[in-house]
């Protein structure tokens, strides 16, 4: 997407055309880990606000001594439960930082594949790159927002994640309750009923639980 902004916006009218974007994919949040402590925030959003969740779970990880090829790395195999589901991984000497993907870390070395028992979650390195000084690194929890962020930890994160999927219109009944004021309008410009949004709300919302019924973190739904 970077790239493609800066391409369009050599031109004079400074005009950008969306459609020569690719999808953003399904990745809607964000992880942080702090060094060396290595503890580690989660952020996301539901509805219009913003979460940082931080993490208490702990990674108990078995390592095991079987040990192959994972693309160019030399790797050997470890296992553990974590956030509802059974994983496998293979960490590699090659690299010597303690790390992983998402939330994974713990092992005396890179993590370079993870997946669960499942199969159907599964994370594999593509790619090591070293960034200079040119590359500033700043915070998600710094960055500009509307309204405040809203810090958790992850058993309170748990219960506001099921009311979210049950009763997506939560928070704006409170914010009507209150006497704030929510004003839509359609493609046309005509204000569209408050009640209409709501039920509109609640439907994406039962479609999207049918579709996200296997979340990576499956404990969630327990």
């Amino acid at each position: 997407m970077d790239a493609e902004f800066k391409k369009q916006s050599t031109g004079l009218d400074n005009h950008i055309n969306l459609k020569g974007f690719k999808s953003k994919g399904k990745v809607r949040y964000q992880i942080e880990k702090n060094y060396p402590d290595y503890s580690v925030n989660f952020f996301t959003q539901l509805g219009s606000s913003e979460y940082m969740i931080q993490e208490s779970r702990k990674i108990d990880w078995k390592i095991l001594p079987e040990k192959e090829k994972v693309g160019e790395f030399n790797a050997q195999k470890a296992t553990c439960s974590y956030v509802g589901r059974v994983w496998t991984a293979w960490f590699t000497t090659d690299i010597p930082i303690q790390d992983g993907p998402h939330k994974f870390h713990g092992l005396p070395v890179l993590i370079v594949k993870l997946e669960d028992k499942t199969k159907s979650h599964t994370y594999e390195l593509k790619g090591v790159r070293k960034f200079g000084n040119e590359i500033e690194w700043k915070s998600f929890k710094d960055k500009e927002r509307y309204e405040p962020l809203i810090v958790l930890n992850d058993k309170k994160y748990k219960k506001v994640y099921l009311d979210n999927r049950a009763d997506p219109n939560k928070g704006l009944r409170s914010l009507l309750a209150e006497g704030g004021k929510v004003e839509m309008k359609d493609a046309s410009g005509k204000t569209m009923d408050t009640n209409q949004i709501m039920k509109d709300r609640e439907k994406k919302q039962v479609e999207a639980n049918k579709k996200n019924n296997n979340p990576l973190e499956l404990d969630l739904l327990k």
